[in-house]
């Protein structure tokens, strides 16, 4: 289950933007975001963000994601999973990934190198992998839809459809979302007038209903991804943001 939470929670790193169709004025270093995840009613487990330099190398930032499973979930199907990203300042695109999943006594490590102008991708477990596309992991797309996303903010029913390709867990995710209006929902920050996004369902074969994703940022200077739904054959998953935290 938290295979899907995980992913689930990847969707929020899409969706904090700023200026259209340039690089962030300033990177939000040592920005640290926090969620709880959660399998209908009962939390299932929880997951954080930290962007930061590369301390390596100058030319990239680094960002790291956990998510791991909590409470009855953690006792049953314990999962720990910790996602690295290293992308270039210049555009966005990643050059490394770094995976790594503890489920149970099963521990999975996968690197992939960005090759090719990022039309190649070279996985340290299956190998090379070849797109028509320019490809992001889950964690650089979050940068590339902060240069994209106030495009879709654009008309009262919606706008310009954002397509992010993306390369995880082996497979190629063609991921377009379009803007959905205004609502104001209740967060852990009180009621909050948020922007909503869902996927664009038009020969769409991850999503064929509106519903079975949708993605609430605030509707303010800040633009926080405050909560994430999806809707599945067995329940629902949701994602909520409990804390932001600098340094």
């Amino acid at each position: 289950m938290l295979r899907v939470l995980v992913i689930l929670f990847a969707w929020i790193l899409l969706c904090v933007p700023t200026a259209e169709g340039q690089p962030p004025a300033s990177w939000p270093v040592g920005e640290h975001l926090f969620f709880d995840l959660s399998y209908g009613w009962i939390k299932g487990g929880e997951g954080s963000m930290y962007f930061t330099e590369d301390l390596q190398d100058s030319t990239l930032l680094y960002v790291q994601a956990e998510a791991h499973t909590t409470g009855i979930f953690a006792f049953f199907s314990p999962v720990h999973d910790r996602y690295e990203s290293f992308f270039r300042r210049t555009d966005g695109y990643p050059v490394r990934t770094v995976r790594h999943v503890e489920q149970g006594k099963k521990v999975l490590q996968e690197t992939l190198l960005f090759l090719d102008d990022n039309r190649r991708v070279r996985s340290s477990r299956s190998g090379d992998h070849l797109c028509r596309q320019r490809l992001f992991d889950v964690l650089s797309a979050f940068y590339q839809a902060r240069r994209l996303l106030p495009e879709a903010l654009t008309g009262e029913g919606g706008g310009r459809v954002l397509h992010l390709p993306l390369f995880f867990d082996g497979k190629y995710f063609d991921v377009r979302l379009k803007y959905a209006g205004r609502e104001t929902i209740r967060t852990l920050y009180g009621k909050q007038l948020c922007y909503r996004f869902v996927p664009d369902t038009t020969d769409n074969r991850t999503f064929t209903d509106e519903q079975q994703l949708q993605i609430w940022v605030t509707a303010d200077e800040r633009l926080l991804p405050v909560k994430v739904t999806a809707r599945l054959p067995v329940g629902s998953l949701k994602c909520v943001l409990k804390r932001v935290q600098s340094y």
